[in-house]
C-alpha cells in the first residue's frame, strides 16, 4: 500500500508541474511580437507546373541563311517531370528556329526518341528520314553545342534507329561542340574521312590510315563514350590483327582531354592472335 501511495504521489507532482510550465509559457506568449509576414520575393523560382514539370531559358543553335555558321537562339521551354534539358532543348531544335534569319541545323524528319545522362557523357537517340551525311554532321554538331549549353557536358553520341551511322563506312564517334565554321567543318570532316593515305615506306612495305572509333566508360561507368584515333597499320594485316590492335587499345585506356575509364582490366593478356569468324547462311566461315 506504502509502495502504491508513493507512485501516486510522484504522478501528482509530475502533473503539477506540467502545468505551472504551461502556465509559464502562456504567460511568456503574451508578451512576444512576431514580425509581420514577409512580402514574396520576385527572384524565387517559379512554382511548378501542376503536371509536375518546370520551364527553363533554352540556347539552341540554328544555322545562317548562308549556311556558314551556327547562331544561338534563346527560349523558354519547358519539360515535364523526370525529363532533362538536353530532351527538351533537342525537341527545340527538332521544333525549328522562330527567326526568320536562320535556317534548321537538324533537319525535318528527324524526331527524339530519348536522352541518357552521365556526368559527362550524353547519348542521343534519333528516329524518323536520315537526312543525308551532310545533313546528319550539321545535326550532330548542332545538338552536341546545344546539350553542352544547356547540361554543361560535351561529349555527345548521336544515334539514329539504336546505331551511330559512319561517314565512308567508318564510324564518327563522339562529338562534341565545334569551334570553327559550320562549312570549314564539313571540310575538314572531309578531308579526314573520305581521303584515306597510303604510304609506301621501303622494306616496310605500305600501310594504311583509318580512323577508327574506341568506346570507354565514363567516371561514374554508366555510359560509355566513343573516342576517334588514328590507326596505322599493314596493308597486309588480318582483321585478327587489327582487333589485337584495338584490343591492346582498349586495355591501355584512353588518353583524351576527358580521360575516361578504361573498359578492359589492365591485366588481360591476349594469348594469340583472335580468330574472327563470319556468318554465312548460318554457319561460320573463318575469315
Amino acid at each position: 500500500m506504502g509502495e502504491r501511495r508513493s507512485i501516486l504521489m510522484r504522478c501528482a507532482a509530475a502533473a503539477l508541474a506540467i502545468i505551472m510550465c504551461a502556465g509559464i509559457l502562456a504567460g511568456c506568449a503574451e508578451d512576444i511580437e512576431y514580425p509581420p509576414e514577409l512580402p514574396e520575393s520576385a527572384a524565387t523560382p517559379p512554382p511548378k507546373q501542376e503536371d509536375g514539370g518546370a520551364e527553363f531559358e533554352a540556347t539552341l543553335f540554328f544555322v545562317s541563311e548562308d549556311g556558314r555558321r551556327f547562331y544561338t537562339e534563346e527560349r523558354v521551354l519547358p519539360y515535364g517531370e523526370g525529363e532533362s534539358r538536353a530532351y527538351a532543348a533537342i525537341e527545340g531544335l527538332i521544333a525549328g528556329p522562330e527567326s526568320p534569319s536562320l535556317t534548321r541545323s537538324v533537319a525535318e524528319g528527324l524526331n527524339i526518341e530519348h536522352v541518357e545522362l552521365s556526368v559527362e557523357v550524353c547519348n542521343v537517340y534519333l528516329t524518323g528520314s536520315y537526312p543525308g551525311i551532310q545533313g546528319w554532321l550539321i545535326a550532330r554538331a548542332a545538338i552536341a553545342a546545344t546539350v553542352n549549353a544547356n547540361e554543361g557536358i560535351s561529349a555527345v553520341n548521336v544515334f539514329y534507329n539504336g546505331v551511330e551511322p559512319g561517314y565512308g563506312g567508318r564510324p564518327l564517334g563522339v562529338q562534341r561542340p565545334i569551334s570553327e565554321a559550320v562549312d570549314v567543318f564539313l571540310q575538314n570532316m572531309e578531308q579526314t574521312y573520305e581521303v584515306i593515305p597510303t604510304q609506301a615506306t621501303g622494306e616496310a612495305g605500305a600501310f594504311e590510315t583509318h580512323v577508327a572509333t574506341l568506346y570507354f566508360a565514363d567516371v561514374l561507368g554508366g555510359l560509355l563514350a566513343g573516342r576517334t584515333v588514328e590507326l596505322t597499320y599493314s596493308v597486309n594485316a588480318s582483321i585478327g590483327e587489327l582487333a589485337l590492335l584495338l584490343i591492346s587499345l582498349l586495355r591501355a585506356g584512353d588518353s583524351g582531354e576527358d580521360s575516361y575509364e578504361p573498359v578492359l582490366p589492365a591485366e588481360l593478356n591476349v594469348v594469340g592472335t583472335p580468330d574472327i569468324v563470319r556468318y554465312s547462311d548460318g554457319a561460320m566461315v573463318p575469315d
